[in-house]
């Protein structure tokens, strides 16, 4: 995908992005309510083992920014560009690591639940 330069932090596409996948991790009171059956996942532990609660929504975003590039058929090298509100990125930058947005220990630690099961 083509993009030109406009300002100082400013692009513009020569074709317009399209959304290809989605994605939704919630806490557990998310899930016990009436949409939960529609999420693809489900966290037990409302901090999902964070220190602190900017850090477990850091970490809840990555989690499903990799849940929908997954769904798209995409890996993380072929994503260029993240286009998200400020906030969204302040929680998330915090837990960058390896220079990667996306950060990968929830994969590992087994603390996940997919919904259903």
């Amino acid at each position: 995908m083509g993009c030109k330069q406009m300002g100082k932090q400013s692009i513009r596409f020569e074709n317009p992005p399209i959304i290809s996948g989605a994605a939704s991790v919630v806490g557990q009171k998310e899930g016990e309510g009436p949409y939960g059956k529609y999420f693809d996942v489900i966290e037990e532990d409302p901090k999902v083992g964070a220190d602190t609660w900017e850090e477990a929504e850091g970490r809840l975003q990555a989690e499903a920014a990799e849940l929908a590039i997954s769904h798209a058929g995409l890996s993380k090298k072929d994503i260029r560009y993240m286009i998200a509100p400020w906030q969204l990125l302040q929680a998330i930058l915090p837990v960058r690591k390896n220079n990667s947005v996306f950060h990968s220990d929830m994969e590992i630690r087994g603390r996940k639940r997919q919904h259903g099961q």
